[in-house]
Parts: structure tokens; sequence; C-alpha cells
């Protein structure tokens, strides 16, 4: 039997939608999703070390907000105004309304077979790319409360480590999403140590790394702003 949408898309034009920038909202990011499955093979398949079986309502894949067409609103190429700054952290707080607002069917996963939580090493592998393991929406929404906060200290940890990547931002985004406020005291730490270390990576770009540039600051808006770490703002 088919699975009922976790998400309703209205009526769109599939010709205007940009599938090469990422997406701002949950409407934007689904739209993307309609658009570009049908260029795609309708079924991905998972590593077997990772993932036995993902099914197809799994395969809506979250994207970092980059770069728009209010790009004049940075101050320079180390970041943006704080104008920029507040509206990103209300861009993200209402994707967080809507995304709690998607009805989960009843044990969504019980077809994948997921790492412990506290195997770091195999999420690692999940977070590293996205070859089956995408931080999709069924995915994100069914993890409880420890293995969400758990899952963003392996990851912060992971990036500290190797760098940062189109996969593992998303795959961080995904996780902030779902997160639930208050931090946890671990929790928060860790995202601190990833705000300071957006920091130190958007001081080392280029200025032609504009995307990048967004996406980092991105991050320090909504640490700083949505989850209360002032003192890490931009604009303190």
């Amino acid at each position: 039997m088919e699975q009922e949408a976790f998400y309703t898309v209205g009526e769109f034009d599939r010709s205007r939608v940009d599938l090469n920038k990422p997406a701002m909202t949950v409407e934007e990011y689904m739209q993307q999703v309609v658009a570009g499955r049908e260029l795609l093979p309708d079924v991905a398949v998972a590593p077997a070390e990772v993932l036995k079986r993902v099914s197809a309502t799994s395969s809506k894949m979250y994207n970092v907000p980059g770069m728009r067409e209010n790009s004049h609103t940075f101050t320079n190429r180390f970041g943006p105004n704080k104008e920029w700054c507040v509206t990103k952290s209300n861009e993200f707080s209402r994707s967080r309304s809507v995304i709690e607002s998607i009805k989960v069917p009843d044990d969504p996963l019980k077809d994948i077979k997921l790492p412990p939580v506290s195997d770091s090493m195999r999420w690692c592998q999940c977070f590293a790319h996205h070859k089956g393991t995408p931080p999709t929406v069924a995915l994100t929404t069914s993890l409880n409360d420890n293995q969400v906060n758990e899952l963003i200290i392996h990851q912060v940890n992971y990036m500290l480590s190797k760098g940062q990547t189109r996969a593992t931002l998303q795959w961080l985004y995904a996780l902030l999403l779902v997160v639930k406020k208050p931090l946890l005291h671990e929790v928060c730490s860790s995202l601190r140590d990833f705000c300071r270390k957006c920091k130190e990576w958007r001081s080392e770009l280029d200025e032609d790394e504009e995307e990048t540039n967004y996406q980092l600051s991105f991050f320090i808006s909504i640490i700083s702003i949505y989850f209360a770490q002032r003192d890490l703002a931009d604009h303190p």
C-alpha cells in the first residue's frame, strides 16, 4: 500500500525550479524534490553495511540555505549584516515549525537498519557522502531525541576533524531542524565549537567562494541567534 505523503506540494511550474540553488524554505525544497525525482530512478540503494533498505518515502532531502538574490546585504566577504542574520534565523524558525507539523507514519524506520547511536565511526560514513544515506525527512523526523543529540555531537566532531563539505553541512542542517530546545549542555558546547570553526573557515575563503561564505554565515546566524549563543554572533 502506498504510504501517505509527509508534505503536500501544490501545483507549480517545474521549468522554473532551479535545482542548482539550495532551497531557502521547505516549500522550495519540496519543489526541488518533485522536479529532481523526475530526472532520477525511483529507488536509491543504500550501502548494505549501513542501510538495508530505504523506502521511497525517505527520498526527500534537506538543502542548506545558501546564496540568493539578496547578496547586497553582505557588508563584506567575511560576513553579512545584522538584518541578514536575523532574517536567516527567522526563516530557520519557520522551517522548524513546518517540519514539526509533518505527519510521520507509524514506525517509518522498521525496514531500515541504522547503526547504533554510539557507533560514531559508522555514522560518520553516513555524514561523509550521500550514496544512499542522505539526511531525509523520513529519517530525521523519526529519530528520537537522544539519537538526534548524539548525532549532532558526532557530526560536529567529524567536521572539526575532517572539514566541511556539502554533504556534512546538509546533515547538520537536517539535525538542527529537529533537535529539541533547550539544547543539552553537550550539544550546545559542540555547536559553539562548530560556530567558532565556521568563522575560522569563513576567514580563509577566497573572494569567489561566495556560496560557502553564505552557508557558513547561515550556520553562525542560527546557532548564535536562534539557539541563543549571542556572544558568537557576527553582530552581538
